[in-house]
């Protein structure tokens, strides 16, 4: 501004624009590892892992982080302990960021969204992890305590019984099958909550565990076997002839003989003891082989009046007990007593109450120390600690026994999930095991179902046993009368929805009875309420305590896989169709195939695998015609498959999928139609590949058949092992299938299994198969390229990074080269050859000119051409963090020989050769033979040669100075100065750092000035890489002859720069002539 009085002003023209430095070399390396590792401490998730992460670029800046982020790089070995070298499933990417980083600060890593634990392989097919707090009643480690009772030996048995989950009659009585178990064992049928125990009679039928002891029931007969009290005989004698009109009583009913024998001694006993009454009620016989037997159950009354499970035996008349064998006196049916193990039952001979043989006694409270005594044991699994942890569990009599053993005074002092089981669920007599759990620690509410409940006035209830009488028709009537009633801490209210609530406040249970009317039932409280059960006297029973949800199994329970699980089925089975005509059929199922074979004739367990031609079929019958063979001596290229065909095996085809000689790749079914129709959760139990053979059963999603012609194969991939599998939640669903299986006559899906296992791993570009170790890197591949394609962050220009590289991974060089289009090509791609590449000359050549035609780039061919990207040969040997020789990838070592060079040097010097290119990360280079072995070699010149024509850069071991990079060639498609690494690095580093020059000029005036600051700048920059030997002279021009007046009105500036890129000195040539004595001197 100008100055209107006298003083100074100082203006500052800015012109100190110079070229910002470089961050120096970073790399972006793409990597995939498994999920959810500990760091390399030992502790703790590794952040970087978790899938929350998968896909989020990571800017590393030393080891420890690296280790602390993503763990130690994982790389396995057999059972035997040896390395498996080229595992699909080792960390390359990561060892290779390992070993950068112990040269270098700075890394970014990026991992793909694929879980290489879930690839490990194995038969069967992968489970889910259970859902936080689920219970499970272990019953391997469960102890029922039954100790089964034996008056002649006077000792008690410790019995096991057998679990029966499965094999019963299902609901509503779950009573085991007669073909369950045998005579004399005990079971305790799992199915069902009660887990009640039972005991098979010798009529091979099943009865409950105490049945017929209780003495409360009404009158009944003790026929043997009818129940567990008549299963035991009471008192077995062998009598003699016994005198017709002897009699004697039993429980004050007189039997009269009518006869000498057994038979008749048993028919006189029951015809008296009928049932009729008490006092010929509870007692029957039975003739055991010449053995009188009579059987005494819980209604047995000894005094003629009251049940009391036992007889009394008195003669009559003549010697008729003596003649039995029998002793005058009480005897007693059998016993059960369900007690903690300080309280022993006293059933010996001569005791108050002798028991006979087979009287059970239950010893509870095992988990306090009685030896077998009941514990049982549930476990609650912890998601946060990844454990299942045992609960004590109470054994009570009563849900009320538990409420008032476990809360005393203050039933809220019971904490929330604490177990009980109630050993007598149906208050019986019989034995069971039923687990509740403690809901809630608060007071006890429990609401009616009806909002707008009237009632009768009059009626009554009763709450634990106290009347409470209603006095009107309204909810507030209800209120008035239950606090009238003046129980403890029972109050009533209603809900602002209407409905009434009767409440204990110390969360006591409440026993609710109808005794009047139906007041209960008027306010909607009924069994059916969540807080509610009915006890088994038909009293309602308000309480704390719910039933366990839980499972019961003897091997830790799981739960369906999630929603993109992945499984490497390992399994050498294949299901195979064939095409009929019409549509897909099992293979057996067709009599006269496309070439006149009857295919229910071949093999029964389907396609033979072996290792050489099969001369029989599996059960040594004669080959037929059609019978297939899978050759497993070949898993590189799985799967080979044969026919017989004329006393020969053909192969087949396994990139025809359009001739009825070819075959077809695809997912059709998991299971036979009886097995896939079971209106269960998840995906079911596969069918076997036997079962599938005469089965015509097909998924919703198989292939549809009107597009293939007859006696085309069909590989079911679904079943069939030997790929990568993915699970796929609600996959068939009536939602989704609306119209039906079209593959089924349009028939309902809604009987299906929901969920299905998916081929994930697919087939290659020419419609054969991905199996085996192909299948599992096709997954990892598809996932590291979907991380690469799909981000958006690694191409923000904040990211600076200026080599990129994908250990192990060539199929991801077109991604990167598509990436580093996207930025502007500042940065320089690493690739490498494949593992498996040998040093034939031959196969190298095939490989880098892509002979096969493959469309990507990988292990059948090297596609892609970019000047801003370099390929090495071979692999190298190297040491693991845990000290193990692996395989690695050459860009492991080459990565860190950039590193080295443009530390001591510039990116446009050359990192190659004794100077600048040493590896210092590998002990010796080589490939993996077809066994897995790893071949050691020196890459010899010859081999050089071959190498550096096809602009593959070798690695190489040097006499006296070891191995290194020896090559400097980019994967340019045609000869020019960028057709070497150090000139494209330059010109990549020469992109960056004049984006960077020029963008402070941006906005500025474009005029005069700017053009020679601008110029100015990138003058300085040019001769700073002038004298850094990168170029041998440039040229900048940035005036009216480059600047028009039309570039100028499009606020357009142009800056042409020109440079003489230094070459690398590659090849030395030193002439030696050889000359006569003297001939030197002269000249």
């Amino acid at each position: 501004m100008a100055l209107v009085s006298p003083g100074v002003e100082v203006t500052v023209t800015n012109e100190s624009a110079y070229v910002t430095s470089d961050p120096g070399t970073v790399p972006l390396i793409l990597v995939a590892t498994a999920q959810d590792k500990l760091q390399a401490s030992g502790s703790g998730t590794a952040s970087g892992t978790t899938a929350a992460n998968a896909g989020k670029v990571q800017l590393l800046t030393s080891q420890l982080e690296l280790a602390t982020t993503f763990g130690t790089p994982n790389f396995y070995s057999s059972t035997s302990g040896t390395m498996l070298h080229g595992y699909e499933l080792n960390e390359y990417g990561l060892q290779a960021a390992y070993s950068y980083l112990g040269i270098a600060n700075q890394a970014y890593v990026l991992r793909a969204d694929v879980d290489l634990s879930k690839l490990t392989g194995s038969a069967t097919a992968p489970t889910g992890t259970p859902v936080n707090g689920t219970h499970w009643l272990d019953l391997t480690n469960t102890v029922w305590g039954l100790h089964v009772w034996n008056a002649t030996t006077q000792t008690f048995t410790y019995t096991i019984p057998t679990i029966c989950a499965t094999e019963h009659s299902g609901n509503p009585s779950y009573l085991p099958n007669a073909s369950f178990g045998s005579i004399g064992d005990y079971t305790v049928v799992t199915a069902t909550t009660n887990n009640a125990i039972y005991y098979k009679t010798t009529s091979n039928t099943w009865v409950a565990v105490g049945s017929g002891a209780i003495t409360s029931s009404a009158h009944a007969l003790a026929t043997r076997n009818a129940s567990w009290a008549s299963s035991f005989p009471a008192i077995s004698v062998t009598p003699s002839a016994v005198t017709i009109g002897h009699e004697f009583s039993i429980n004050g009913s007189t039997v009269t003989f009518t006869g000498t024998g057994v038979d008749d001694i048993v028919s006189d006993i029951n015809g008296v003891f009928t049932g009729g009454s008490a006092a010929i009620s509870g007692v029957q016989a039975y003739n055991n082989g010449g053995v009188l037997e009579i059987f005494i159950i819980g209604l047995s009354a000894s005094n003629g009046v009251t049940p009391s499970a036992s007889a009394t035996l008195a003669n009559v008349s003549g010697t008729a007990l003596a003649d039995m064998g029998i002793t005058a006196g009480t005897f007693n049916a059998p016993r059960l007593q369900e007690s903690g193990y300080t309280t022993v039952p006293t059933w010996q001979t001569g005791a108050a109450t002798p028991a006979p043989s087979g009287s059970m006694w239950v010893k509870l409270d095992g988990y306090l120390g009685g030896a077998n005594g009941n514990n049982i044991v549930v476990k609650v699994y912890s998601s946060t600690s990844g454990l299942w942890e045992s609960k004590t569990v109470y054994a009570y009599d009563s849900i009320t026994d538990a409420t008032t053993g476990r809360g005393g005074t203050d039933p809220r002092t019971i904490a929330v999930g604490t177990l009980i089981v109630d050993h007598d669920v149906a208050s019986a007599d019989e034995v069971t095991f039923k687990p509740y759990r403690r809901k809630s620690s608060g007071e006890l509410a429990v609401t009616g179902s009806n909002t707008s409940p009237t009632f009768v006035a009059a009626e009554t209830f009763t709450i634990n046993g106290t009347t409470v009488t209603l006095g009107g028709t309204a909810a507030s009537d209800f209120l008035t009368a239950v606090s009238g009633a003046a129980i403890t801490d029972v109050s009533a209210r209603v809900e602002t929805s209407g409905a009434v609530t009767l409440v204990h406040a110390k969360g006591d249970d409440l026993v609710l009875r109808e005794t009047s009317g139906t007041p209960l039932a008027d306010a909607g409280i009924s069994a059916s309420l969540a807080t509610v059960f009915t006890l088994p006297n038909g009293d309602l029973i308000g309480t704390n305590w719910e039933e366990l949800t839980y499972e019961a199994s003897a091997t830790t329970p799981t739960s369906d896989p999630a929603a993109g699980d992945l499984w490497y089925d390992t399994t050498l089975v294949a299901d195979i169709m064939v095409h009929d005509g019409t549509t897909w059929k099992g293979y057996q199922n067709v009599s006269t195939d496309y070439r006149g074979y009857d295919l229910s004739q071949t093999d029964p367990a389907g396609p033979i695998f072996a290792a050489a031609e099969p001369l029989t079929q599996s059960d040594a019958t004669a080959l037929v015609n059609g019978d297939l063979w899978v050759d497993t001596s070949d898993l590189e290229n799985y799967p080979k498959l044969y026919r017989y065909q004329s006393s020969a095996w053909v192969l087949i085809d396994g990139t025809d999928q359009t001739s009825s000689n070819g075959i077809l790749f695809a997912d059709a079914r998991w299971q036979t139609a009886a097995a896939a129709k079971v209106s269960g959760t998840g995906a079911g139990t596969a069918s076997s590949i036997a079962d599938l053979l005469s089965d015509d059963f097909l998924d919703p999603d198989a292939p549809d058949p009107a597009s293939y012609p007859r006696g085309m194969m069909l590989w079911n991939t679904r079943r069939s092992g030997y790929t990568v599998k993915e699970y796929r939640a609600d996959e068939v669903t009536v939602a989704k299938y609306s119209s039906g299986n079209p593959r089924m006559s349009s028939e309902s899906v809604a009987t299906y299994y929901p969920d299905r296992w998916a081929n994930k791993s697919g087939t290659n570009s020419n419609g054969s198969l991905s199996a085996g170790r192909k299948s599992q890197r096709a997954v990892i591949v598809a996932a590291m390229k979907s991380a690469v394609d799909a981000n958006t962050d690694i191409r923000e220009e904040q990211r600076q990074f200026n080599l990129i590289a994908a250990p192990g991974y060539p199929e991801l060089l077109s991604n990167m080269t598509t990436l580093n289009v996207d930025r502007k090509e500042t940065a320089h791609v690493i690739g490498d050859a494949p593992f498996r590449l040998s040093d034939n000359a031959a196969n190298i050549q095939a490989w880098s000119k892509n002979s096969a035609a493959a469309e990507d780039n990988g292990e059948d061919g090297l596609v892609t051409n970019n000047e801003y990207m370099s390929v090495y040969y071979p692999s190298g040997f190297a040491n693991d963090l845990a000290g193990n020789s692996v395989v690695v990838p050459a860009s492991h070592m080459i990565l860190r020989t950039f590193a080295y060079n443009d530390s001591v040097g510039y990116p446009w010097f050359a990192a190659a050769g004794t100077n600048r290119g040493k590896v210092s990360n590998a002990t010796a280079i080589g490939y993996i033979d077809s066994v897995g072995e790893f071949n050691s070699i020196a890459v010899r010149e010859g081999l050089r040669d071959v190498l550096y024509a096809d602009n593959i850069n070798p690695i190489t071991f040097i006499n006296g100075s070891g191995l290194m990079n020896f090559g400097n060639k980019t994967r340019s498609s045609t000869s020019s100065a960028i057709d070497r690494v150090n000139v494209s690095r330059l010109v990549s580093y020469m992109r960056r750092q004049l984006d960077l020059i020029a963008k402070p000029f941006i906005f500025e005036p474009n005029d005069e000035l700017t053009r020679n600051e601008i110029k100015g700048v990138i003058d300085s920059f040019c001769n700073e890489l002038l004298a850094k030997r990168a170029i041998g002279d440039y040229l900048v021009v940035c005036d009216e002859s480059n600047n028009t007046p039309a570039r100028i009105d499009r606020n357009e500036l142009y800056v042409d720069v020109a440079i003489e890129p230094i070459k690398a000195l590659e090849f030395i040539y030193i002439p030696v002539r050889l000359k006569n004595t003297g001939e030197i001197a002269a000249l």
